[in-house]
């Protein structure tokens, strides 16, 4: 072994990664050579004085626990954002399959015909069994729970990110 190949390894060798027949080689060398040998006892009184740096920095209390905690977090964030991608995507695949599929178009069409039927079976009935100003009222209520209820979907997907899912 020359000194360029020994400078190559010795690095290794030192954190005890080299295979037995390699450790032997580099030893032999550093034992013929004062060159590498000084080098080698460098990096060793190097390798001792960082570790004692680093011994000597006191560790904060809790540290794991505030790591742990935090890749919690970032996991349940970025499970929270493949749902509402998902939902995204689901939302936004509706309309192109009801497009191109004449089964969806139809059963979207019997969907919109119940929801018509029973709006008017829903007005009727006010109209019908409830004095006016009490149907007026019910009709109101319904009104503001389904705004509430609009208002709370665009505020949940208010921070949803579809960069990425139109990227």
């Amino acid at each position: 072994m020359n000194c360029s190949e020994c400078m190559a390894h010795i690095s290794e060798f030192l954190d005890g990664e080299l295979s037995d027949l390699s450790s032997t080689i580099v030893r032999k060398h550093l034992l013929s050579c004062s060159d590498c040998q000084r080098l080698a006892d460098e990096f060793f009184s190097l390798n001792f004085e960082i570790e004692q740096a680093m011994n000597a920095i006191p560790v904060p209390a809790y540290l794991e626990e505030r790591i742990l905690t935090s890749i919690r977090l970032e996991h349940n964030t970025a499970s929270k954002q493949v749902w509402l991608t998902g939902l995204t995507l689901i939302m936004l695949g509706i309309p192109i399959l009801a497009l191109f599929s004449p089964f969806s178009l139809s059963s979207l069409r019997l969907f919109f015909k119940t929801i018509s039927v029973l709006m008017h079976t829903w007005l009727t009935l006010i109209t019908i069994v409830v004095p006016p100003l009490l149907g007026l009222g019910i009709t109101l209520v319904v009104t503001l729970l389904a705004g509430l209820g609009i208002y709370s979907l665009r505020a949940l997907l208010k921070g949803l990110q579809v960069n990425e899912v139109l990227s």
